[in-house]
């Protein structure tokens, strides 16, 4: 009789056991499932892919990032915030109104967005890195080129899906652009050049993004096609 009921007591044991666990594992996984909805960007996947080039920058600048609650976020007062460090970015002096700023852009974006950078780079230089973090700015600048009133929707997307493009031909995948970027922006520095709306970012910071599954990196296959129409 005592053997069948410590048989019966181990066996309620082992189910209560059973359904805590369960229990804690749903949790936490709706709760990673309700932060991949919320890291999610909405644009389409090749436009989603193309921003998220721009992921280290946009959190640092920008509250959430390049999400989809972006244009809610882009307020006033952010807008004077990140004003003339993206006119420096995009090589224009810092005295142009708005109207003059559309007017430079209209002109010359098209054929210039590809230098932005890139003609910054020195001898001493690695042209790789420079090349990362020359794409990671160029997608920041152009999407808030867009928000500020700069440049049309259209215009954003063609030279963002551009961006991404190079990106994509220069780097095997996320974790090999991210490191590069890292290394950009430390070269860069070194060079006393300004990145005022970026931040410090280590190759380690890169490997524990790309392990985390709420970052949209993880999220997104770099060799996605990105010339589909459409998506």
């Amino acid at each position: 009789m005592s053997a069948v009921f410590s048989l019966a007591f181990s066996a309620l044991t082992f189910w209560l056991i059973w359904r805590l666990l369960r229990t804690v594992w749903r949790w936490v996984a709706g709760g990673t499932s309700n932060a991949l909805d919320k890291l999610k960007y909405r644009l389409g996947d090749a436009n989603d892919w193309a921003i998220a080039l721009a992921r280290p920058m946009a959190v640092h600048s920008i509250s959430g990032g390049f999400d989809a609650g972006e244009v809610e976020t882009f307020t006033d007062e952010l807008k004077g915030h990140v004003r003339l460090s993206v006119l420096l970015q995009l090589g224009l002096p810092s005295h142009l109104n708005d109207d003059q700023v559309r007017r430079e852009l209209q002109q010359h974006l098209a054929r210039r967005w590809y230098c932005l950078d890139i003609n910054e780079l020195r001898a001493t230089d690695d042209w790789r890195d420079g090349m990362a973090f020359a794409c990671m700015r160029v997608a920041f600048s152009l999407r808030c080129a867009l928000f500020l009133g700069w440049i049309d929707e259209a215009t954003q997307w063609r030279l963002l899906r551009l961006n991404a493009l190079r990106a994509q031909e220069c780097f095997d995948s996320w974790h090999d652009y991210g490191c590069a970027a890292a290394r950009g922006r430390r070269q860069w520095i070194a060079q006393s050049r300004t990145d005022n709306l970026g931040t410090a970012f280590t190759e380690q910071q890169v490997t524990q993004w790309l392990s985390e599954g709420v970052h949209p990196w993880r999220g997104m296959p770099w060799k996605l096609d990105l010339q589909v129409a459409g998506r």
